[in-house]
């Protein structure tokens, strides 16, 4: 064979296995898998009815959907009624001691009903009247 053929036979042997290398490249090896992946295929259909999902997981959501409010619901409560929210607020001070009245003051006056009254009680401060209810004491000592 001349120097010509060889070169000739050299580069079809050439492109003969380039193609087989270009032509494994394109087609997947029949040993390798699939990779598998997280992701699920679901379908969302959205129309004036609400929002409809389907797959493995199916739901329906109304339109303008709003979570339930966090004091509950509201079909025991009575109408007119406004619960408001929770907010802490400190306890009010301890307001002022009022003036306390002498005891002498206060024996004045289970004496001076006691002396009045024979039915007179000084633990409830009433007397029985004559038709048979009970009235409270007033005397000018109170």
């Amino acid at each position: 064979m001349s120097t010509v053929g060889r070169w000739v036979l050299c580069g079809a042997l050439g492109v003969a296995s380039m193609m087989q290398v270009i032509s494994a490249e394109a087609m997947p090896v029949a040993g390798m898998s699939a990779q598998r992946s997280d992701v699920i295929d679901a379908q969302v259909v959205c129309d004036g009815r609400g929002c409809f999902t389907f797959g493995p997981r199916q739901s329906y959501t109304p339109p303008s959907y709003r979570p339930p409010d966090y004091r509950g619901p509201t079909y025991y409560r009575p109408r007119g009624v406004v619960v408001q929210p929770f907010v802490y607020r400190p306890p009010a001070p301890n307001p002022a001691p009022l003036a306390q009245v002498p005891a002498a003051s206060i024996n004045r006056h289970k004496q001076w009903c006691q002396d009045r009254y024979k039915s007179y009680s000084s633990v409830t401060n009433l007397y029985k009247t004559h038709s048979g209810h009970s009235q409270p004491c007033e005397s000018p000592y109170q």
